[in-house]
């Protein structure tokens, strides 16, 4: 972090070339490839806010850092030694916003975003498959296709649903993703399914965030359907065991006032 509050990048990432080569296949790694893939990312937005304003040369050089960046996030996916580490999802979350910045900037196209999410996570590995598809679909929503957002991360979800071999864990962001894509088409009992495997899932794993984000999607849901003691009973445990979510805490004040 020194190095590069310094804006040494150069420095910063042979430092954590280092540490990956040092502890090869632990998390320590894996974060080091993130934090190759973040500073390079980084470098490229220095260049320019908006790289269509670049000289053709420049683009070059934006295009190459985004690449880099691609690169590491990349490796991490394709390391199985990386595959039980939430860095799968930072990493996938990573390369949705990558992918957005080069659509903004009219270096790619959304059906390029699409090719390369399938081809990145085919579904022989559906662990793989069923996020990097819910990344894809959040990427879609944050461009304006929200009916081809939800259709892939609906996809995605029955897939995970489905699995016989093991309990696929999703992301809280992909969860909150699919909620807001429901609360938009006005799919009450889909938003109680999701929400309710959410909250068991991130129960199970002695994840509070999540858990808080699940009960106020419940909550939420709830007073749509006109069961205010219901929704009541949801955000109540909220403020009760989760006063320090950043968001869901106050969020479940504000509805219960409401």
């Amino acid at each position: 972090d020194e190095l590069k509050n310094a804006g040494k990048f150069d420095e910063a990432i042979a430092a954590y070339k280092e540490l990956i080569e040092k502890f090869p296949g632990t998390e320590s790694a894996a974060e080091g490839l993130m934090s190759i893939g973040n500073l390079n990312v980084e470098r490229a937005g220095k260049m320019a806010s908006n790289p269509k304003n670049l000289s053709p040369e420049k683009q070059k050089d934006w295009n190459d850092l985004i690449q880099k960046a691609q690169d590491s996030y990349e490796e991490i996916l394709k390391n199985e030694k990386y595959s039980s580490f939430s860095t799968i999802d930072k990493a996938l979350s990573e390369l949705s916003n990558l992918w957005q910045r080069k659509i903004s900037a009219g270096f790619s196209a959304k059906n390029d975003a699409t090719e390369y999410f399938k081809k990145i996570a085919p579904e022989s590995n559906l662990s793989l498959h069923v996020k990097a598809s819910f990344s894809l679909g959040s990427l879609l929503s944050l461009l304006g296709d929200k009916e081809e957002a939800l259709k892939t991360i609906s996809s995605a979800y029955e897939k995970a649903k489905e699995a016989k071999d093991k309990e696929i864990s999703l992301p809280n962001s992909g969860y909150e993703q699919y909620r807001s894509l429901l609360f938009d088409n006005h799919q009450a009992d889909k938003i109680i399914e999701v929400s309710e495997r959410q909250l068991e899932e991130k129960d199970k794993s002695g994840d509070g965030k999540g858990s808080a984000e699940a009960l106020l999607g419940l909550g939420r849901v709830c007073f749509e359907k006109d069961d205010s003691a219901k929704a009541g009973e949801y955000l109540n445990q909220i403020i009760a065991k989760y006063p320090w979510h950043p968001t869901a805490a106050s969020d479940a004040q504000y509805y219960l006032i409401w």
